[in-house]
């Protein structure tokens, strides 16, 4: 509906000039110098309603965001809802038919420098952020990536797991209102997943003594692991991967204690069996060597759970040498 309230308002207005000033028309412009002495410019007077320019865009934006929202709805939406959806699509195709197949990236960054400089909000805020998601080089998606490395690590990490676990998609979005759970299909991922702290406290078997001490002396025990990514069904044998990761310096020691409270207090009706997983920045082991991957590869036979320690770039090979994807294919 906004869209064609703004198209309504399509009134653009010319004026001639002898010299090139804002918006020329430079076809307009060589079609009325024929004949005259001087050349003559034809440009767009500034008003109240939707420049020509301004309807290229927009019209454009139609039809790419059709596309994207069709491959999208198809990727991930039931067929209930694709159903919903398709009204709304059919009528951003129409509307952009006229661009179908016809614009190229270059293009779609000159709809999107249009756009921003509009004067219709709508043009600013959803038209030129939406093209600037795939025209900027240094937009993605707008993800809200953290400032502190740490965090940034754990996502980075996280991508990647879900990239090599999913079937291929589009984009692996974080989003801050989910309360760090996500979900694609067949998986759902918990980002910094909560434990009780009495909880983690009977994970950890504790002294009685220890305990105590804990308790008087207020001591906060870590109750939230790194990542917990859960099957629907079963995968390879196992229910999902619990993911401790390092940045920095940290080694593959400085994830083994909090894996072990953290798998302890995972519910066994939930968990039966698991692949935990160390995940660090700079292992100082180096990467992952083939006789690793056959044991572990041995390891995943079995019924009881899987440990491994990796570095960032061996994540697919940690998860084919254990069955929950296809070997990567080797880089010739």
């Amino acid at each position: 509906r906004r869209v064609q309230r703004l198209l309504a308002v399509y009134s653009p207005r010319d004026r001639r000039l002898d010299r090139p000033e804002g918006r020329v028309d430079w076809l307009a412009s060589r079609l009325a110098s024929v004949g005259q002495a001087q050349p003559v410019y034809v440009g767009e007077v500034s008003g109240v309603g939707l420049g020509r320019e301004e309807r290229a865009a927009l019209l454009g934006w139609c039809d790419w965001i059709a596309q994207q929202a069709d491959r999208f709805a198809h990727a991930h939406l039931d067929e209930a809802d694709r159903a919903a959806l398709a009204p709304d699509l059919a009528r951003l195709a129409r509307l952009g038919a006229d661009y179908r197949g016809r614009h190229d990236v270059g293009l779609r960054r000159r709809w999107a420098h249009t756009a921003r400089r509009s004067r219709w909000p709508f043009l600013r805020q959803v038209v030129a952020d939406g093209l600037a998601a795939e025209t900027s080089q240094t937009a993605v998606d707008r993800l809200p990536v953290p400032a502190d490395r740490p965090t940034a690590f754990e996502l980075l990490v996280l991508v990647r797991l879900l990239s090599a676990l999913s079937e291929a998609p589009p984009a692996v979005r974080w989003l801050a209102n989910g309360n760090g759970h996500l979900r694609l299909p067949g998986i759902h991922a918990q980002f910094q997943r909560s434990f009780a702290a009495e909880q983690v406290r009977r994970a950890a078997a504790l002294s009685a003594p220890a305990g105590e001490a804990i308790t008087r002396f207020q001591v906060n025990l870590p109750t939230r692991s790194d990542l917990w990514i859960g099957f629907d069904r079963p995968r390879g044998g196992f229910d999902g991967v619990l993911v401790e990761v390092k940045s920095g310096g940290p080694q593959y020691r400085d994830t083994v204690l909090q894996l072990q409270t953290y798998r302890h207090a995972l519910p066994d009706a939930e968990v039966q069996r698991a692949l935990v997983l160390g995940v660090v920045e700079q292992p100082a082991q180096g990467p992952l060597r083939p006789s690793q991957a056959a044991w572990l590869a041995a390891q995943a036979s079995g019924t009881d759970d899987v440990w491994a320690f990796c570095g960032p770039d061996d994540l697919a090979a940690v998860l084919a040498a254990v069955g929950l994807i296809k070997a990567p294919l080797a880089d010739h």
